[in-house]
């Protein structure tokens, strides 16, 4: 996790101009923090909590009962409560990481203004992981949108990216002959129609 919270800490500034001030302010990149395991989530947060710059900069989007402040006191449901934080997360400045799960992150949620997405595991489910990536990468959205999974040598993780990664391979292979065959078939039945109009 101290290599994530260094990560953050390391990333470029981007310009935010405001309107009818002159000026070009300099402010830190919004960023998601993306994990199914909420004790993840959680210890990015100790981490984020330790680190002076972070401390104040994170939201948690994964609803604690226990939590006694004043925002999670006037949320009624965790629903509720994750439309509220990510509404802090697109309106507050100082508020630039985003500690988020797929359940309650919402369907058709826009994130078009964040720049980095950070995935503290790998997903069984792709199609799970590109909706992830899509809530950023959407239709508006300016920049180039950086996404970096954090993989520990030797572990399951590592082992489930390659496995991951070889059925995207079949995958692509059975696309890329499938085109291959359509693109034949479409040509030979050029080839006919030509044939028939002469």
């Amino acid at each position: 996790m101290r290599y994530l919270v260094n990560k953050i800490e390391q990333l470029p500034l981007v310009e935010v101009w405001e309107e009818g001030c002159k000026e070009v302010r300099m402010v830190r990149p919004k960023v998601i923090v993306h994990s199914e395991n909420t004790d993840h989530l959680k210890l990015a947060q100790l981490y984020l909590k330790k680190s002076e710059m972070s401390k104040e900069a994170y939201i948690d989007i994964v609803w604690n009962q226990r939590d006694t402040s004043e925002f999670v006191r006037r949320c009624k449901k965790a629903t509720e409560y994750s439309r509220k934080a990510i509404k802090v997360f697109a309106e507050n400045e100082d508020a630039s990481i985003l500690l988020m799960n797929s359940k309650l992150g919402g369907v058709g949620l826009d994130l078009s203004f964040v720049r980095y997405i950070f995935l503290l595991e790998p997903l069984w489910d792709s199609a799970q992981e590109m909706q992830i990536i899509s809530r950023a990468h959407r239709i508006g959205c300016l920049g180039d949108i950086v996404v970096e999974r954090l993989i520990m040598r030797g572990s399951i993780e590592e082992a489930m990216l390659m496995e991951l990664q070889s059925s995207v391979n079949v995958v692509e292979e059975a696309n890329a002959a499938g085109l291959a065959k359509a693109k034949a078939e479409k040509d030979h039945q050029k080839r006919r129609n030509i044939l028939l109009k002469m």
